[in-house]
């Protein structure tokens, strides 16, 4: 059994709010979940739903990927974890 493909540590209800998000298979990375007017303007910036970015990237690996499975993938994760987050 692995671990699931992505891993989303949210730490919302500790003082200074902030939520990482980690890639666990190739390309292995682990960003933070931001609102669209907070994140960086410089290096690999990846758009996600509900008005956020993924920035602040650490890569453990080439950042070599298929952007459009991989964006897709992330969102499903994002939109899945707030919404058991929320219910």
């Amino acid at each position: 059994m692995g671990f699931p493909r992505w891993l989303i540590d949210d730490t919302a209800c500790i003082g200074d709010a902030r939520v990482f998000i980690t890639h666990t298979v190739k390309p292995r990375f682990v960003g933070e979940l931001l609102p669209v007017d907070e994140g960086p303007i410089d290096g690999i910036t990846f758009s996600a739903p509900m008005g956020q970015v993924v920035c602040n990237i650490d890569w453990h690996d080439d950042p070599v990927f298929d952007s459009q499975e991989l964006l897709r993938s992330m969102a499903k994760a994002i939109i899945h974890h707030f919404s058991v987050r929320e219910a």
